[in-house]
């Protein structure tokens, strides 16, 4: 199925998009390697792996590496690290 195609089925409407209404980078690398972690438990069930999603989108963890300098390898790494975290029991 895919990363994206789990992403369509969670039916979460624009669910790379920060509180500014724009893409967020740091929400697509989280939500795109989370799902990607751990595939196939998110291809059989989509609805939870939209729980995580929104569990992710919300974790202070997570946060703390987004936003102005979240480009540095430093917030990159922790940012994936916890998105794995969060995606691993799916």
């Amino acid at each position: 199925m895919g990363s994206l195609k789990v992403i369509k089925e969670t039916n979460i409407e624009n669910v790379f998009q920060a509180g500014n209404y724009s893409f967020s980078p740091s929400r697509y690398d989280g939500i795109m390697m989370g799902i990607a972690y751990c595939i196939d438990a998110c291809e059989r069930n989509p609805q939870q792996a939209a729980k995580k999603i929104q569990q992710l989108v919300q974790d202070k963890e997570f946060l703390s590496a987004t936003g102005v300098g979240s480009n540095y390898q430093t917030r990159v790494k922790k940012r994936i690290k916890r998105a794995k975290e969060i995606f691993q029991n799916a």
